[in-house]
């Protein structure tokens, strides 16, 4: 039988990060993530394409690994997974409360603050932003992270409702659209004002084909945002977004990316509730 409880993620073979000058640290920082969160109360899944099974099971025995029916190889050329099949994963696997999280944090927050966390998930949903970490026995310089959110706590039942989408885990805008689409699910907001999961800094990809994809999944976010306002109901979204309705590949579209993202943003701050926990 399913615990009650269990985070899902998308482990990367090839964790890559240098921790006190050594570069080929990062299968030894993955185990410290993991076990952070089996050790917090959590069953530990992973989701991930059938060639990288037999690379991952032998390095993390304690982790359920789950075969991927699809993932974003053949459009993107990256194995990376669906975020609206994590989901269905938790749903599958039996559990009514679960976590979509980030492979490559970890917390250090025990059982005892996650029940109390995981309580706000009665019709609701617990997220928040990471605390980048320079150097894992120092929390000098610690800083939340300012860009999105890399933890997502939920009531599974409400959350497989949210309608299909590209979006995927570890691609940007995926993490300022999932709590907007959990609260179009009916749930309740709630956003995390502790320090609960941390995150080894690393370079962030920029430029290229990168950039290609970040141009593509704000422009598929707008289209997700433009089917929610049709729905109408939401005077919070429509106040909001509605300039939205004029963003379309135009050639300043990084200026309006910008600006959608700020709206994003101030939506999930009124509408969320905010929580502290000592």
């Amino acid at each position: 039988m399913a615990s009650k409880r269990a985070v899902v993620t998308s482990i990367s073979p090839a964790m890559a990060r240098t921790v006190r000058g050594n570069p080929a640290a990062g299968p030894d920082y993955q185990t410290l993530c993991i076990g952070s969160w089996l050790a917090a109360g959590f069953d530990v899944l992973s989701l991930n394409c059938d060639s990288e099974l037999d690379v991952l099971r032998p390095l993390h025995p304690d982790v359920k690994f789950v075969a991927a029916q699809r993932s974003g190889l053949d459009q993107w050329g990256a194995p990376l997974v669906y975020v609206g099949d994590l989901v269905t994963c938790l749903h599958d696997h039996g559990y009514e409360v679960g976590g979509v999280i980030n492979a490559d944090v970890f917390t250090t927050r025990n059982r005892d603050y996650f029940d109390r966390l995981i309580a706000l998930c009665a019709g609701g949903a617990a997220y928040g932003q990471r605390v980048d970490v320079s150097d894992l026995a120092d929390d000098a310089g610690a800083e939340f992270y300012p860009y999105g959110y890399d933890y997502f706590f939920f009531e599974v039942a409400a959350a497989r409702t949210i309608a299909p989408t590209e979006h995927l885990l570890g691609m940007v805008w995926w993490d300022l659209w999932f709590p907007m689409a959990l609260k179009w699910t009916g749930l309740t907001l709630n956003r995390m004002f502790s320090p609960t999961v941390f995150h080894l800094k690393h370079p962030e990809r920029t430029g290229g084909r990168f950039d290609t994809l970040w141009r593509h999944f704000y422009s598929h976010t707008v289209d997700c945002v433009g089917r929610q306002l049709a729905l109408g109901g939401d005077a919070l979204l429509e106040e909001l977004f509605a300039p939205s309705r004029a963003f379309r590949h135009a050639e300043n579209w990084q200026d309006e990316a910008a600006a959608f993202g700020d709206m994003a943003n101030r939506y999930l701050e009124r509408v969320a509730r905010p929580q502290a926990f000592r």
